[in-house]
């Protein structure tokens, strides 16, 4: 399920491979928003500049960081890429979820 959940673009982003999953992964990414802002906040990284490399608009992001909006998963994992010192570990445990949930 893991691995085929999703490819890493050309550009150095995520694409996903199951659509259908997208409802649940934006549930459970939503319920995880905190994760993120506390690993950009050790990174000394503003909001302005995790939205420029994640490729979405600086509201936007600071929506997803505030738990308003849903964010897709392979934005989540944009997002994950730059402020996590192990995006694969927060991957792994949002898929461990996922599992979980469908």
């Amino acid at each position: 399920l893991h691995l085929k959940l999703f490819n890493y673009s050309q550009s150095g982003r995520f694409i996903l491979n199951r659509p259908d999953y997208s409802a649940t992964l934006s549930r459970i990414i939503l319920r995880n928003n905190t994760i993120i802002k506390n690993d950009r906040e050790q990174k000394k990284l503003t909001q302005e500049q995790v939205a420029a490399g994640a490729g979405v608009g600086w509201r936007h992001y600071q929506r997803i960081e505030a738990g308003e909006v849903n964010p897709t998963l392979c934005t989540f994992l944009n997002i994950a890429n730059i402020v996590s010192s192990s995006p694969q570990e927060m991957l792994s445990q949002l898929l461990q979820e996922v599992d979980n949930n469908i």
